[in-house]
């Protein structure tokens, strides 16, 4: 049986009571055109997919096939417990963020849109690698954000969602239907090395932990959630939360778009999780989105420049 109680969006609502904004900034654009529009959700109410299939809603579009689990079930609570048990945390050391002096303009959502031509050589050489595009992304990812924002390259400690739609049961496929887990990369980590920590973090289950826990809401209510997100407020700091929403087959024109218009997205951000970051391949076109949190000082012009130094990685790899 499923539920209509978000206990996974209780989170942004507590948090919200102390000023972090959970606000998803969302754009349909043509990047080669002039067409631009942009829209607001909340995450105490959507995951990144459920945004998406929340909009399509409203604008009356086709609707595409939902992403599910590649899980149909939790293990055993014993199973996730055990395995998990043996994977320590990224390790809580100081980030050396550099000193901006906060003038290059607000702290907006930037976004970059690569070409088809370029998407598809992408993807091909990843695949003639071996590699997959989520070991790519983070890896450029993290060697951007040493590049750009750190006084000095680090093992950056990253969140990284997990689709649980198919695996959970549910009654509302727009809610918040993602668990995570917390991994850590070097700009100085192969890609094999990053594949194989992932894996051996997913086949730990640390997910399904994280999923169990982050629904304590269920026994405690909002205001035990309340208390809890009180005193983890000032835990510690992780560079941000990688966020690719995958590969989508969109009818724009259904919801009065452009035919050529594509999405971006983006997470919110917090100062706990400054880098806010957003992957989304839309009728065979990426699109790479940043907003990087006020509290470090820095606005869109030096995120616009980890968008590009993101995308170079990204075709390096």
């Amino acid at each position: 049986m499923g539920t209509q109680t978000d206990y996974i969006g209780m989170w942004y609502q507590a948090r919200a009571r102390h000023g972090v904004d959970d606000t998803i900034p969302m754009e349909v654009f043509e990047p080669e055109g002039d067409f631009r529009q942009s829209f607001r959700f909340r995450h105490r109410d959507h995951d990144g997919i459920g945004v998406l299939f929340h909009f399509f809603r409203q604008q009356g579009m086709t609707l595409p096939a939902m992403p599910i689990s590649r899980e149909s079930g939790s293990p055993p609570w014993w199973r996730w417990l055990v395995s998990s048990a043996g994977e320590l945390p990224p390790a809580d050391t100081p980030i050396p963020w550099r000193s901006f002096e906060g003038n290059d303009g607000p702290s907006c959502m930037q976004t970059l849109c690569l070409s088809q031509e370029q998407t598809d050589a992408l993807l091909q050489r990843l695949k003639q690698n071996r590699v997959s595009l989520n070991v790519a992304l983070l890896s450029a990812l993290q060697r951007a954000v040493d590049d750009t924002l750190l006084a000095y390259p680090v093992r950056g400690s990253w969140l990284y969602p997990v689709n649980m739609r198919g695996a959970v049961p549910m009654d509302c496929d727009e809610m918040n239907l993602s668990s995570a887990f917390y991994t850590s990369v070097s700009g100085l980590d192969s890609l094999p090395a990053v594949a194989e920590r992932l894996r051996r973090q997913l086949r730990a289950n640390l997910h399904w932990r994280m999923w169990h826990l982050a629904r304590i809401g269920r026994f405690v209510g909002r205001r035990g959630v309340n208390w809890l997100s009180d005193r983890m407020a000032n835990g510690q700091q992780h560079l941000g939360s990688f966020s690719n929403l995958g590969h989508w087959r969109v009818d724009m024109a259904s919801g009065g778009f452009p035919d050529q218009a594509v999405i971006a997205i983006c997470a919110p951000g917090s100062p706990r999780y400054p880098v806010a970051n957003g992957v989304l391949i839309i009728n065979g076109r990426m699109t790479l989105s940043m907003k990087l949190h006020e509290s470090l000082g820095a606005g869109a012009v030096t995120a616009k420049s980890c968008l590009q130094r993101w995308q170079f990685h990204l075709e390096e790899a």
